[in-house]
């Protein structure tokens, strides 16, 4: 039970302070350099923290439910080796 009231405290604090991953700015840096546009941006932005509310309103009315998990990548590689001059 502490773990679910944690995830609703912070379901709420993001929607609160309007946060996704990272706050717009940083958010609007990361999906300029992902290769999106600052004009798509906006619309997207909304949509995010739309949902975030909605989430919200579905704790408060006690519907909300969740899988939970993460997913994660890892990537690796070598560095190939420099050959002589």
């Amino acid at each position: 039970m502490k773990l679910q009231r944690l995830l609703v405290e912070e379901i709420i604090d993001r929607a609160d302070r309007a946060v996704g991953i990272w706050n717009e700015p940083m958010t609007l840096r990361y999906f300029i350099a992902g290769g999106g546009t600052a004009t798509d941006f906006p619309s997207l932005w909304n949509d995010a923290m739309a949902l975030r509310r909605r989430c919200v309103d579905a704790v408060r009315i006690k519907t909300f439910v969740c899988a939970g998990g993460a997913l994660f990548y890892l990537a690796s590689g070598r560095k190939p080796a420099l050959s002589p001059p």
